[in-house]
C-alpha cells in the first residue's frame, strides 16, 4: 500500500490547455491528482492534526482551518492569534502544506467603536484584517457584531 501511494503522488506532470494550444509540461511539486476519489481522503489524513498544534479555538472542514480567541483585551488576543499563526507556519514546514496568506483573512469582532489596530501575519506575510468573511458559506460580518448573535451563529455551524 505504501509503494502505492509514494507512486500515486510521485513524479506526476500536468499541462495546460487553452483552446487547441498546449503549454508546455510541468511537474507538480505537491499535492494530490484532481479527480481521484483517493486525493480528499488522502489529504484528509494529512491535515487532521493542525488543530492540535494550536492552544486557540479551532475548526477544520475540508481544506477550510480556521482558529479564534475571545476575551476582552484585543492586545492580548492579537499575541495570540499571532502565537497560533507561528505554529501554523511551523506546522505547514513540517508536514509539507502552504497556506496562501492571500487567501486568509482576520476580522476582529468587538463592540468598541475605535478598536486598536491588529496586524497578524504568516511568516512575513501580512495577514487582512477585513469587516467581513464566510467561513462554510455563512458570512460574519463586524456591523453585526452581538455576542448573542455569533454565540447563536456559531452554535448553529458547530452542532451536528
Amino acid at each position: 500500500m505504501r509503494r502505492f501511494i509514494q507512486s500515486f503522488l510521485s513524479r506526476r506532470s500536468f499541462q495546460v490547455r487553452v483552446g487547441s494550444s498546449f503549454s508546455g509540461v510541468k511537474v507538480s511539486a505537491n499535492g494530490t491528482p484532481r479527480g481521484s476519489i483517493l486525493s480528499p481522503i488522502l489529504f484528509s489524513i494529512m491535515i487532521n492534526d493542525i488543530s492540535h498544534h494550536v492552544f486557540s479555538h479551532s475548526d477544520l472542514y475540508a481544506d477550510d482551518f480556521c482558529f479564534w480567541e475571545s476575551g476582552g483585551d484585543i492586545k492580548l488576543l492579537e499575541e495570540l492569534c499571532q502565537d497560533s499563526l507561528s505554529k501554523v507556519a511551523t506546522w505547514c514546514i513540517n508536514s509539507g502544506f502552504r497556506f496562501s496568506p492571500s487567501k486568509s483573512a482576520a476580522v476582529l469582532f468587538t463592540t468598541k467603536r475605535k478598536p486598536p489596530s491588529v496586524q497578524l501575519a504568516l511568516t512575513t506575510v501580512p495577514i487582512p484584517l477585513k469587516r467581513n468573511t464566510s467561513i462554510w458559506e455563512l458570512l460574519f460580518k463586524v456591523t453585526d457584531c452581538t455576542q448573542r448573535t455569533y454565540s447563536t451563529l456559531w452554535t448553529n455551524a458547530t452542532s451536528d
